[in-house]
């Protein structure tokens, strides 16, 4: 009795650790890749790469394998081409989430922290089915429109969004 009882958790362990392994094995991958602007001020690219940090938790809660590039910048959102984007990925990806932050060139003093800030004008986002190079979806984000006097809090609210409307669009397709 004993043994048939020791036997039965070993199977028991046994079948939960390939349940594990398995659901590694098989979950989709999305890769981040962010961009800002080459005559961004000073102060945005502490916030783009904040921004950035924020974005993977949400997926990797969600199940999700993330990676990311480092961060570049480029003379605008025209010269971000998926077939460039490839080169940089060390193993292919199911999804890529391009994300373009845009700067105004110089720093903006707000009243209300006392200090110069960033002057973000814009985020993009492009999700891309990477395989098939398909475009799933694009959004303009404004962070002047989003409440919040610190930049800090604006990328937590801005990321809070982009990944939650990211993963519904994700859901949707099919992880």
């Amino acid at each position: 009795m004993q043994r048939n009882i020791n036997d039965m958790k070993k199977k028991i362990i046994f079948i939960f650790f390939i349940t594990i392994f398995a659901n590694g094995i098989f979950a989709s991958s999305i890769s981040l890749a962010c961009f800002q602007n080459k005559d961004a001020d000073e102060l945005a690219e502490e916030i783009s790469k904040k921004f950035e940090e924020a974005l993977f938790e949400p997926f990797f809660d969600s199940g999700y394998i993330a990676t990311s590039i480092p961060l570049a910048e480029i003379k605008s959102e025209k010269n971000i081409k998926i077939s460039k984007l490839k080169k940089n990925f060390e193993e292919l990806t199911d999804f890529a989430l391009i994300i373009y932050l845009e700067y105004g060139k110089d720093p903006i003093f707000n009243k209300n922290l006392n200090r110069k800030v960033s002057d973000w004008k814009k985020v993009s986002i492009c999700l891309i089915n990477f395989s098939e190079e398909k475009e799933i979806y694009r959004k303009i984000f404004y962070p002047a429109k989003i409440k919040g006097i610190n930049p800090k809090e604006k990328v937590k609210k801005l990321s809070d969004i982009i990944s939650s409307e990211v993963l519904s669009i994700l859901n949707k397709e099919g992880k």
